[in-house]
């Protein structure tokens, strides 16, 4: 694929785009609100941590995909703002053998009625000649690059706010949720 290529295409006058969040930092959790100009508006409202078995699930798929098609692809992290969590969904995309462009249209999602737009997971290919800070979209949100290479995958996590791009750690951002499920299970059984 050539690199001088979008890794998001918006959508275009036929199409209409997906509706994004802006995140608002505050000392020690992100808030989810409209972004301006979006036409559904919502309370604004912490962003929650996303759980281990979706972020499984989502290297998985890419690895299989990969492995099957020798193509890269990529996913939408979408977060509901009725009941606040998270769900991912597949976009239109174009697909290549070293990284992956896609579109963010509200008719590829339809069934994401009460969704925005939150972030992204995606597979590259270290033949993809640039850093890996640089094919995060312009969308805020929490951003997952999961790079296959010759002797291990590498997977970057990164959040965007206000324009600016940050490396984040994995802990920062994802939550186990049956290891936090077992430790409140400890915290209140009762012993014998």
């Amino acid at each position: 694929m050539n690199e001088n290529l979008p890794i998001f295409e918006p959508a275009d006058e036929e199409c209409e785009p997906i509706d994004q969040i802006q995140l608002v930092s505050r000392n020690t959790y992100m808030l989810a609100k409209p972004q301006n100009g979006i036409a559904r508006h919502f309370p604004e409202f912490p962003v929650p941590w996303l759980p281990e078995s979706y972020f499984r699930g989502m290297v998985r798929i890419g690895r299989d995909f990969y492995l099957n098609k020798q193509r890269c692809m990529s996913l939408l992290l979408l977060l509901n703002t009725r009941h606040h969590h998270w769900e991912v969904a597949a976009p239109a995309q174009c697909c290549s053998s070293e990284s992956v462009v896609w579109r963010g249209a509200k008719k590829d999602v339809p069934h994401l009625r009460d969704s925005v737009l939150a972030g992204t997971f995606q597979t590259r290919t270290s033949a993809f000649p640039v850093p890996t800070a640089s094919v995060i979209p312009p969308i805020d949100g929490l951003h997952i690059v999961h790079t296959f290479a010759i002797a291990v995958a590498k997977t970057e996590f990164f959040l965007r706010l206000n324009g600016e791009v940050c490396p984040v750690k994995k802990n920062a951002v994802i939550i186990d949720e049956w290891n936090y499920l077992l430790r409140q299970v400890m915290a209140v059984a009762k012993q014998e």
